[in-house]
């Protein structure tokens, strides 16, 4: 591979225009121009100098029996990388030594600038952070867990963050000026005294004006992608949702303004994703792309929404369970000893007068058992109707029903296939007893919660009573300091007279 194919090769790689490597090599665009064409050959500290900004060796730039693979497998090395960190630390080293107090006064100034954008930058973020660390609390353990490993992933990479920002700052502002003014030695020399002030005066007010600008576009850029976060989560959920409502489809659930509609969000989270993606890699955006990403959008809302409201209309949504899938009705019955406190816990209680069941109680329980399960259970004075954890078969048969109801397009409460009924059939002398005894035990529940609502009231205004103690008592030893302190300064002053 010949030197100027290399050349635009390895400028390309770096990213770097024709003119910012001629300013890096105080040369003029069309001296590169005619390196890369071949017209012109560079001279050997040109050479040298381009060996440093690529990060290569002479023989790798100037053998045309090396191509850019090998040149590129030889930057991945680990002495190239040690070597770099060297270079690093010796330039910055250099470029201290020759900056002058004004210059370092500078250089600390805009160090501070840098941290102070980022603690602010750190407030919206910690809202985000804590926002996405309350929804994913509300998924039980798992989410725990996910909030924990979010959470070192945001402290770690802000960590990294902060290192690069404040590493690319000192390296923008100090090394790379420094490499600046030694690259153009030989030119400043030949200049004379006024030129050179004057230059020195342009040159230090634009460096300190583009580094700044550039690390605050760099934390606008990371701030951008920090608060985008969210769209790249909501894109993995719209994929998601996309490919269920295919196999929703194929399984013979015709609702096609569901994958329309959730294909028209895809659409407009990729243009945000891509104007995002592009703004922060510094890449041109497509406008031309954009508008036809968001017209294929609308396009599918309106399909949507037109599809949607026919399939909708043709869709019924009964009151009731459909004959067939109340078949497995189940009933479960216990007779138990009345108690003069007893209570029966349960969302939906039906009572049924039998005057022959004076000293007895009948519980019964129905249940849809293809769906659910339960069990009547007495603890003490209390019966309950607790529901069991669903079984695999269970599961897969309210799958099935689901999906044959959507086939349909007969809807209605599923709810309903949950439901635990409990039916109490005793006198009703015992009836009343019964439903007394719940709302007493409503009440004395109420009551429960009201006494230790009022127990932290008092635990916390006697923690704010000892506080103002504590507070009173400072007051006081701060008084008597001070006046220890009067007492000092009248006393120096008496014998400095």
């Amino acid at each position: 591979m010949k030197f100027n194919e290399k050349l635009q090769f390895l400028r390309k790689e770096k990213h770097l225009s024709q003119e910012a490597l001629a300013d890096m090599l105080n040369v003029s665009r069309q001296s590169v121009s005619k390196w890369e064409s071949g017209q012109a050959y560079p001279e050997m500290e040109k050479l040298v100098a381009l060996c440093k900004i690529f990060n290569c060796k002479l023989d790798d730039l100037t053998n045309d029996e090396v191509d850019e693979n090998e040149i590129l497998k030889k930057k991945n090395h680990f002495d190239i990388v040690v070597s770099t960190i060297v270079d690093f630390i010796n330039d910055s080293i250099n470029a201290i030594k020759n900056m002058s107090f004004r210059e370092i006064v500078r250089l600390t100034i805009e160090m501070i600038l840098v941290i102070i954008c980022l603690a602010i930058i750190k407030i919206p973020a910690g809202y985000i952070n804590d926002a996405v660390q309350e929804l994913l609390f509300n998924f039980g353990r798992v989410g725990h867990f996910l909030a924990n490993v979010f959470e070192s992933i945001v402290n770690l990479a802000a960590v990294i963050f902060v290192i690069l920002v404040l590493f690319y700052s000192f390296k923008k502002r100090c090394t790379d000026r420094f490499s600046k003014i030694n690259t153009n030695e030989e030119v400043i020399v030949k200049m004379n005294e006024k030129e050179v002030k004057k230059e020195e005066v342009r040159e230090a007010k634009s460096d300190s004006l583009e580094s700044f600008t550039y690390v605050v576009l760099i934390l606008v850029k990371i701030f951008v992608g920090f608060i985008s976060i969210p769209a790249l989560f909501t894109f993995i959920s719209l994929c998601f949702g996309f490919g269920m409502s295919i196999v929703m489809l194929l399984e013979g659930i015709l609702y096609f303004f569901i994958p329309l509609g959730i294909l028209g969000c895809l659409m407009l989270n990729i243009i945000y994703l891509d104007i995002v993606i592009r703004f922060i890699a510094s890449k041109k955006i497509s406008a031309k792309n954009i508008l036809i990403t968001f017209g294929l959008s609308i396009l599918m809302f309106v399909l949507a929404t037109s599809i949607g409201a026919k399939e909708i209309a043709n869709t019924k949504y009964l009151s009731d369970i459909p004959e067939k899938y109340t078949s497995s009705l189940t009933t479960k019955e216990e007779i138990y000893d009345m108690q003069d406190d007893l209570m029966v816990h349960g969302n939906i209680i039906e009572y049924v007068p039998d005057e022959s069941l004076s000293d007895k109680v009948k519980v019964e329980i129905s249940y849809y058992d293809k769906y659910t399960s339960a069990k009547i259970e007495k603890v003490e004075k209390n019966i309950f109707a607790e529901e069991i954890h669903l079984n695999n078969d269970q599961i897969k048969s309210f799958i099935k029903l689901v999906k044959e109801t959507f086939r349909e397009k007969k809807l209605f409460d599923y709810s309903e296939l949950f439901n635990i009924k409990i039916r109490i059939t005793t006198s009703s002398s015992n009836i009343s007893k019964i439903e007394e005894n719940i709302n007493k035990g409503y009440v004395e529940e109420m009551e429960y919660e009201m006494n230790s609502i009022e127990k932290q009231l008092e635990e916390q205004e006697i923690a704010y009573d000892n506080l103002q103690e504590e507070n009173e008592k400072l007051q006081e030893e701060n008084q008597e300091l001070r006046s220890k302190l009067d007492t000092y300064n009248e006393t120096l002053k008496s014998l400095t007279e």
